[in-house]
């Protein structure tokens, strides 16, 4: 597989568009709405559907420079194959848990002490899941604000940090700014300073997964677990400037994933 190749990213603000409406998809088709016009959420798009649609559905993604902490990886088996993976909340973990035979309420804390990461093994594949930090967004406001899904802890730190009830995305998007929930971190700020052999989009996930561990062990990959409601979402000029400003670096790290 090819080497990535980083892409000059343009520091220029974005062109405002209207607000879009965000609505659930199925997998391997493009959400709803207007593509945002600038240049990292467009061609973020364009990785999605190259994804979706060709043979080529997980990348290489050297992240070794500049170093970083990143955040919790895990070490399974998984059809035979040793995979290290890392844990993006939003990205497909709640797959990953169903696939290692463990309940999505299950905190993560435990089955990291199950599964440590142990850097110094020789792993068959070093994976994580990216998707686009809109749709990402979206999908979380939609999920524990809309629906007031199973994790109250994000109901708590809003009410706690914004001082008031969640109300408009655009206002959650104020809220996911401030990093005060591991939910609203960058994709980016998760990763290891190591090198990934497969950075896989979410859409593309159980194709990837078939590559890496075979189709049987793929098979909990095939249908995508708690995928939020089809819940339309609309998404302001303002969110739309907070999301590109806050999670900048996801943008560069897909342009780079695409390139």
């Amino acid at each position: 597989m090819s080497r990535i190749r980083s892409s000059p990213v343009s520091t220029s603000a974005p062109t405002p568009t209207p607000a879009t409406a965000w609505r659930s998809s199925p997998a391997g088709t493009d959400p709803g709405g207007q593509p945002p016009s600038a240049a990292g959420p467009s061609r973020c798009r364009r990785a999605i559907a190259s994804a979706a649609a060709g043979p080529h559905i997980a990348a290489m993604y050297d992240n070794r420079f500049p170093p970083r902490i990143g955040r919790t990886h895990l070490s399974f088996r998984l059809g035979g194959r040793l995979i290290a993976y890392a844990y993006i909340r939003k990205n497909g973990c709640s797959t990953f848990k169903a696939a290692l035979g463990y309940d999505d309420a299950t905190h993560i804390a435990e089955i990291a002490r199950a599964h440590p990461w142990r850097p110094w093994r020789r792993h068959d594949a070093t994976i994580f899941v990216w998707r686009d930090p809109e749709e990402r967004l979206v999908s979380l406001y939609r999920n524990k604000i809309l629906d007031r899904d199973t994790n109250t802890d994000l109901l708590a730190t809003y009410r706690r940090t914004m001082g008031e009830e969640p109300g408009s995305f655009e206002r959650f998007c104020e809220f996911a700014r401030l990093n005060a929930d591991p939910h609203c971190r960058p994709q980016a700020d998760h990763l290891m300073p190591i090198r990934y052999s497969h950075a896989i989009p979410l859409r593309g996930l159980h194709r990837a997964m078939a590559g890496i561990v075979g189709e049987a062990a793929a098979e909990p990959f095939r249908h995508r677990h708690r995928q939020s409601a089809p819940t339309p979402v609309a998404v302001s000029d303002r969110a739309r400037t907070i999301i590109r400003a806050h999670y900048a670096r996801d943008y560069r790290m897909i342009e780079r994933i695409e390139g």
